[in-house]
């Protein structure tokens, strides 16, 4: 792409280029590296140097998803003669773009704001050329605001008058961040060195709150721009999945595409009242780290839910209660300190999970309910996902979580089939990790069991996103994304799509007349600059009202022509200015070259002789289940046909303790034993 360099955004033709425009322009760009380094604007008058910076206002209007600067400059020649005022604007916030231009003239008893036509560059530099040229008329005000390059404008007046002021304003768009769920706007300094401009802040729509540096202020705020300041919005009715999509398109096949996504904070509140059971698993394939890591995520979890009431249940064959009802959160919490059970063999999460149903709808009407399981999964067979019904009738939100011993750290964990059982309710499934340490207070992390956090599985239809774009398949309370990129084709509208939990939400959203033409004036401020063509630059920035490469304003009060005060250009020159599928449900692993597995079978077959011996002697054909070291499952068929006897070898073979060393993962056994 060929863009117009400094020379050629000159006012002057390069043509008429002599000797001294080059070191005028020479002299421009030295000044503008040390301004750009001081970081200050810099003035200057063209005949004299006693061209002053008299007044700076700026009125910041805050929208949601950008701002409007209204910037005022007034300019005091002390000199004797007509000057032109010359100011190089250089401290611009990130992405602004100029949309406006006006100078005011009349008389001090009738003012008149005189506005701008946005132009060709070069056809503004050229009328500015000739109006501000020598003649025979009385000088009058135009004005010129030029592009420089990014972040870098000139703004020129002419005539300020001896000894007088002259006011020119100009406006400034510039794209605001989606940060913590606020608007956010990086203002600097602004303005010439030792004259900072004084600043008034309101928001664009009534109910919005500004806060400055985090600090709440009142609407029409006034202060001197002394420091850098950061300027956030906090917009109370925000959706919780909201932002904004623009699409203009500007030439045969490309298309410009704004989309901002924004997710409110906070997304959720945490439930008031509320009534809880949690259920932990209290079976055998449960080892010690993990047992204290249940304890320690369930405190965790009730700590943030003060003042609710809660019971704990724990499972094996059967389930128990810790207490006899509903208690205060602090005593189930007390209670989850001294656990009082001991492992058992059995795992079976569907009783366990009837109780706990059972006994939430002992809760009043109208209160949240809420029960959190907290398990291994490590089931019998027969036990599937599919066969867990009625949870949805509780109208109680369930999670279901395998807990690990290690910092604190939840995944919700989607495509497993297990997941399906809280999806009916609202919750999810969750791989957590805990530390057994008690502090005392509530570990944030599973704050996100009690509210969601974060809208996950996000996605956008309508619109293809930039190949080298990933959407972020997850983003938290007053989290966002944005892309401004350049495509194919445009669109009116898109949908957002995701989930709380695992309750959809969705928006809508479209491109407006408004929204376009902003964007075509923001494309002139960003990145993708240098990938437009100068033609395209054009469309885009008339379009969007933009000063830019190729584009400026001139601004002409009636009846302006070459003054007997003009200025002599041809003397003067320019002047220049994973998880996976499964859950514990894998088989024996290998073993290390020239060690014999572990005789599995023949321990088992030792024990359940054990068994029927006790039972008074017999013979049957017993199948089991275990997952690890613990038995889960267990199917007695006699030789002879006897109730009793195949009561007690059930019976009994729950109650046998397998050894640690006893460790496939998941694993059927199937044996005929007698009493030895």
């Amino acid at each position: 792409m060929r863009l117009r360099t400094l020379l050629l955004a000159a006012v002057a033709p390069p043509t008429l280029l002599t000797l001294l425009t080059l070191i005028a322009l020479l002299g421009s760009i030295a000044s503008l590296t040390s301004t750009r380094a001081a970081r200050a604007d810099t003035l200057s008058g063209t005949k004299a140097a006693l061209m002053f910076d008299h007044a700076h206002s700026i009125e910041l209007r805050v929208d949601r998803g950008h701002a409007t600067l209204v910037v005022r400059r007034t300019f005091e020649n002390r000199s004797t003669q007509f000057d032109q005022a010359f100011l190089h604007v250089t401290e611009l916030p990130a992405g602004a773009v100029a949309t406006g231009l006006r100078t005011l003239g009349g008389t001090a008893k009738e003012p008149i704001w005189y506005g701008a036509e946005l132009l060709d560059a070069e056809l503004a530099a050229k009328r500015y050329r000739e109006l501000t040229g020598m003649g025979g008329w009385y000088p009058k005000d135009p004005a010129l605001l030029s592009w420089r390059e990014q972040g870098h404008l000139l703004l020129q007046v002419f005539p300020v008058a001896p000894r007088s002021e002259k006011t020119v304003e100009f406006t400034l768009t510039v794209p605001t961040k989606w940060v913590d769920g606020r608007h956010v706007l990086e203002l600097p300094t602004m303005g010439t060195a030792g004259q900072p401009p004084s600043l008034a802040l309101r928001p664009a729509h009534d109910g919005d709150a500004l806060f400055v540096d985090g600090v709440p202020i009142a609407v029409g705020d006034a202060r001197k721009l002394l420091t850098e300041l950061s300027i956030s919005l906090a917009q109370p009715d925000a959706p919780k999945l909201g932002g904004s999509f623009a699409s203009v398109t500007f030439a045969k096949g490309r298309a410009l595409l704004h989309e901002s996504i924004e997710v409110k904070k906070p997304l959720s509140e945490r439930p008031k009242g509320a009534y809880v059971i949690v259920v932990l698993d209290g079976s055998r394939s449960i080892d010690d780290d993990q047992h204290d890591a249940q304890l320690a995520a369930a405190r965790a979890y009730l700590g943030h839910l003060p003042d609710a009431k809660a019971q704990v249940l724990v499972f094996d064959r059967a389930t128990h209660a810790l207490e006899t009802g509903f208690v205060p959160a602090a005593t189930a919490i007390a209670d989850l300190k001294a656990p009082k059970w001991t492992p058992k063999n059995g795992s079976d999460l569907d009783v366990a999970l009837a109780e706990a149903a059972k006994r939430i709808g002992d809760a009043p009407a109208g209160a949240p309910r809420r029960i959190l399981v907290l398990t291994d999964l490590a089931t019998r067979s027969t036990l599937l996902p599919e066969r867990i019904t009625g949870l949805a009738a509780t109208q109680a939100i369930v999670h279901l979580a395998t807990v690990d011993d290690g910092a604190a750290a939840l995944a919700r964990v989607d495509g497993n089939p297990w997941s399906v059982v809280p999806r009916t309710t609202g919750g999810l499934l969750w791989r957590a990790h805990a530390r057994a340490i008690d502090t005392g207070a509530a570990d944030p992390v599973f704050e996100e069991w009690v509210r969601p956090l974060r809208i996950d599985r996000l996605s956008i239809s309508g619109i293809a996103l930039d190949p080298s774009t990933e959407l972020p398949a997850s983003l938290a309370e007053g989290a966002g994304f944005e892309e401004l990129r350049i495509g194919g084709f445009g669109t009116p509208a898109i949908e957002v799509k995701g989930e709380m939990w695992s309750t959809p939400v969705a928006t809508l959203l479209s491109s407006t007349t408004e929204g376009e033409k902003r964007w075509a004036a923001l494309a002139i401020g960003s990145p993708l600059l240098t990938r437009l063509e100068e033609a395209e630059i054009t469309t885009l920035a008339f379009k969007g009202g933009a000063v830019s490469p190729m584009t400026s304003y001139l601004a002409i009060e009636p009846g302006v022509r070459p003054s007997t005060e003009g200025l002599d250009w041809a003397r003067l020159g320019s002047g220049g200015g994973g998880w996976g599928d499964g859950i514990g449900l894998g088989t024996v692993g290998g073993f290390g070259h020239g060690r014999s597995p572990p005789d599995y079978l023949g321990h088992l077959r030792g024990k359940l002789a054990e068994v029927v011996a006790t039972c008074g002697g017999g013979e049957a054909h017993v199948r089991i289940e275990t997952t690890w070291s613990e038995i889960v499952a267990v199917d007695v068929v006699p030789k002879v046909a006897n109730d009793t006897f195949k009561t007690c070898v059930r019976e009994g073979a729950f109650g046998l303790e397998l050894p640690s060393w006893f460790d496939p993962a998941f694993a059927k056994w199937e044996l005929d034993v007698a009493k030895k």
